[in-house]
């Protein structure tokens, strides 16, 4: 997604998009389709990087999606907001890796470890 197209998005559109893109990164990892995860994950950044752009920061309205059905979207969301909502952001990090809903709580489980050792900083 081009940064053009981004801007001219509502933020429930984001949103929407940002839930329709987890949805077909999920699945494409869950096919082993590495073309289609490397092709769409820009995609899903470029939406993360217009909502961090806008005034005040509007990243925080991914926390909407901690409660989302689908553990990929409630992953994403969680990594997407640590700068913006540190706390509850690893709350849902750790409910993830404590589901042991692989491959997610893997992923929950190394975000936690690099976020503990400073290997992360988000941003």
């Amino acid at each position: 997604m081009r940064r053009e197209r981004a801007e001219a998005l509502t933020i429930d559109e984001i949103s929407r998009q940002f839930v329709e893109l987890c949805l077909r990164l999920q699945k494409s990892a869950d096919y082993d389709d590495v073309p289609k995860y490397n092709k769409l994950m820009p995609e899903l950044m470029a939406l993360v990087n217009e909502l961090r752009r806008r005034e005040g920061d509007q990243r925080r309205f991914l926390t909407s999606l901690y409660r989302h059905g689908n553990v990929f979207v409630r992953l994403m969301a969680a990594q997407s907001t640590l700068a913006v909502a540190p706390a509850e952001a690893r709350g849902v990090l750790e409910k993830i890796r404590d589901s042991r809903e692989m491959p997610q709580a893997l992923d929950a489980g190394m975000t936690l470890s690099m976020l503990d050792s400073g290997m992360l900083t988000p941003s």
